[in-house]
């Protein structure tokens, strides 16, 4: 049985589709963005275009989407890689029914992985004089709002926004969304059993 038909057997569980075509599946997931919960990616796909690539497009598009590498590489570099780059679980393909059911339903649940210890974030790295708007601005990044509607919350323009966004990005050392979430429950600025982060909203 193959992945699509072992998560399809899974109860609470339904494929929308599958493509092994980045450009392809990038056009599904404009389509079906409303009803997915969670987005499979293997790490190889064609020469042009991997399965990090496809998944850092679609998080830094649609932030709200958990995402879950299913790939036959057993490197700890690939590992590290995904999750920095906003994937919420890694998995083997040799992986047993129990593990792939398991994980998805924790994605599905709470949105990120088990154990943050996986994403090596070494805080004594980090500049953390972050000054008051800064920790506002991730805090709500950290939430489910969209950009127009962070920028209405903290009365910036949607291009004021992205330019501090993009500095706090660069003081941080970080390339996403995810990422900042993961720095934020890390570091004590928001915490693990809010209701709003984004990452466990369902």
């Amino acid at each position: 049985m193959g992945l699509c038909g072992l998560i399809s057997s899974m109860p609470g569980f339904k494929v929308l589709f599958e493509s092994a075509r980045p450009d392809e599946f990038l056009s599904k997931i404009d389509k079906y963005a409303p009803k997915i919960n969670v987005c499979i990616y293997d790490i190889f796909l064609n020469h042009k275009m991997n399965g990090l690539d496809v998944m850092n497009e679609i998080n830094e598009k649609y932030p709200q989407l958990k995402s879950l590498i299913i790939t036959r590489s057993n490197s700890e570099f690939h590992k590290q890689q995904a999750i920095r780059m906003g994937a919420s679980a890694f998995l083997l393909k040799a992986e047993p029914y129990q593990v792939v059911r398991d994980t998805l339903q924790h994605i599905k649940d709470f949105g990120f992985i088990k154990d943050l210890a996986n994403l090596n974030i070494d805080l004594e790295d980090i500049d953390l004089e972050l000054n008051e708007e800064e920790i506002e601005i991730i805090k709500y990044f950290c939430t489910d709002l969209i950009y127009p509607a962070i920028a209405q919350k903290l009365k910036l323009t949607i291009k004021s926004l992205d330019h501090k966004r993009q500095v706090l990005y660069k003081k941080l050392n970080i390339t996403n969304r995810s990422t900042l979430v993961f720095f934020a429950l890390q570091s004590g600025i928001v915490n693990v059993e809010d209701k709003n982060l984004y990452l466990q909203h369902v």
